[in-house]
This record gives structure tokens, sequence and C-alpha cells, in this order.
């Protein structure tokens, strides 16, 4: 399918931009620029993404990359005092096999 700003009749190119493509004689940058000022993060994450800065696109990434990993997303000490909390270990161990028995 490909994404948006790919697509021929497309105005995401233009509007990611900023400025009118050169085959694209009908886009109004600034009509849609008031409504929606971060185009990338738009198409990238949804409507509501739109208004997001440089930084709220970190934050965005940020989330979305412990979301795929299935791990919290906070200060090493909050999430210590959840382990604390619920009793069981919310990071990751060690990759690789587990040492047996009484070994270390």
């Amino acid at each position: 399918m490909g994404a948006a700003q790919d697509w021929r009749w497309s105005s995401a190119r233009s509007h990611i931009a900023g400025r009118r493509a050169a085959d694209d004689p009908l886009t109004d940058i600034a009509a849609l620029g008031a409504h929606v000022p971060n185009w990338r993060a738009m198409l990238a994450r949804g409507l509501e993404a739109g208004g997001l800065d440089t930084a709220g696109e970190a934050v965005a990434d940020a989330i979305e990359a412990r979301l795929r990993k299935g791990r919290l997303l906070g200060a090493e000490e909050w999430i210590a005092r959840q382990e604390a909390e619920c009793g069981r270990r919310l990071t990751p161990a060690r990759p690789g096999p587990k040492p047996r028995g009484g070994e270390a």
C-alpha cells in the first residue's frame, strides 16, 4: 500500500515538506497547516499526534518502543518500587541460559 506521501495524488508530500511539491498544483499548505502543524507525526501516529513538537515525537517514539517490547517506561526507582509492591520482576532478565541449581 505504501506511505501516504508516496501516493501520486496525495498532498502529504507537500504538507510534510512545508511547501507545495512541484507536481502538486492544488495543495494549500497554510489552510491545513494551522490545524495539523506536524504532518509527519500525524501520518505515523494518527490525528492526535499532529500537534506534537520534536520533544513530543521523541516521547511518543519511546512509548511505542516500550509497548512493542512489552517493557515499562518509567524511572528505574519507580520500576523498582512497582516490582517490590507486586512481588515480581518487571524488568527483563539477562539473556541466555540460566545457571543450574547452586551454580553462580
